[in-house]
């Protein structure tokens, strides 16, 4: 397996004034792809070859001979997530549940601001500032060089690159006032957001070659019209659904639940599909699927964003493999005309 370098969810110049296009030619042309470069020249061969990127990552943390392969692998995940974190036009108001656990967690947002500010500015030389969620909570830490959440069993949920060659252009030595630029000006809150609530309105599928769609999707849509949070599995504990009933409504159901549970079962048994036939290993596959109901009088119309998560995959495969499951996915087919589908990888759009 080959690593590659993600292009950019905005044109370079997008982010101006607050990262400009010499900055960004910089970051993502030179610095990223040198270090997409230098891991797959350190894993044609060895242990780590053939590897997914997330495994590389956790399996050569703290082992020794492996620094250049983990400080390599950590930069190309690290970078390939703060991409997708920024977009033109970003800060404003931070939505839904986030704003509300960060208020809670850290006082305020302007506090949880502050905070992340100060852990950034404390970062003695090179690395990045995180925040991130773990054990339920969420936390902000800081991390040398190429560290990430990953190597301690934490989910990242909004990074922030602290090295000198993500600011110096545009703001020299002033890294707080790059730091508060990035949170006011950059952070696209939606995809945090979407990040924290991955597990609200999500069927955790842990697929096996030969499962039938029709019992993914039997687990998927019993648990969501028991209307509860729970863990369900077949028999044959080959396919396992845990879920969160979408919108939190834990006493019922509504046609968004079913149909959201059932597209989520069903795609992800299509990536899966896909995925055997390209040979490709996708690890555990994870949809994310919201769907909106909207009436009015002309009837329903749907629309729908599914964001599939494949951490074992680079973004590029991650995308390609999306896009060919939208192709063969049942749901997909019956539905193509009728309802407008956002696909995502890895929080991407595809």
């Amino acid at each position: 397996m080959s690593f590659s370098l993600p292009d950019l969810p905005y044109a370079p110049d997008a982010l101006g004034p607050y990262m400009s296009a010499e900055t960004m030619g910089l970051h993502h042309g030179k610095h990223h792809q040198a270090y997409v470069t230098k891991l797959n020249e350190l894993t044609a061969s060895g242990p780590f070859s053939g590897k997914p990127l997330e495994e590389v990552v956790k399996s050569s943390y703290g082992v020794e001979g492996a620094e250049g392969v983990f400080n390599n692998a950590g930069q190309h995940w690290n970078h390939c997530l703060f991409w997708t974190i920024m977009k033109p036009n970003g800060g404003g108001a931070i939505p839904g549940q986030l704003g509300g656990r960060l208020a809670d967690t850290f006082g305020s947002i302007d506090e949880f601001k502050a905070k992340f500010a100060a852990e950034g500015v404390a970062q003695f030389g090179s690395g990045w500032v995180w925040l991130v969620e773990a054990n339920g909570k969420l936390e902000i830490m800081k991390t040398p060089n190429a560290v990430n959440p990953l190597v301690f069993g934490k989910k990242a949920l909004l990074p922030c690159d602290v090295w000198e060659h993500s600011y110096y252009v545009d703001y020299r030595n002033r890294r707080a006032d790059y730091i508060k630029a990035f949170l006011d000006h950059l952070v696209n809150w939606e995809n945090v957001a979407r990040r924290l609530e991955e597990d609200v309105k999500v069927a955790r599928l842990s697929l096996t070659k030969g499962n039938s769609i029709m019992t993914v999707l039997y687990v998927a849509q019993a648990t969501a019209v028991g209307g509860r949070e729970g863990h369900a599995e077949t028999s044959d504990k080959k396919i396992a659904v845990d879920l969160s009933t979408p919108g939190g409504n834990k006493s019922g159901t509504n046609p968004e639940q079913l149909f959201a549970c059932g597209y989520a079962a069903c795609f992800g048994s299509a990536v899966q599909f896909v995925a055997g036939q390209k040979k490709i290993d996708a690890g555990v596959i994870t949809v994310a699927s919201e769907v909106s109901l909207h009436k009015d009088d002309k009837g329903f119309s749907i629309s729908a964003v599914l964001n599939v998560l494949l951490p074992a995959l680079d973004p590029a495969a991650a995308a390609d493999l999306v896009r060919a499951a939208h192709e063969v996915c049942p749901y997909s087919k019956a539905t193509r005309g009728n309802i407008e589908v956002t696909l995502k990888a890895n929080g991407a759009a595809v």
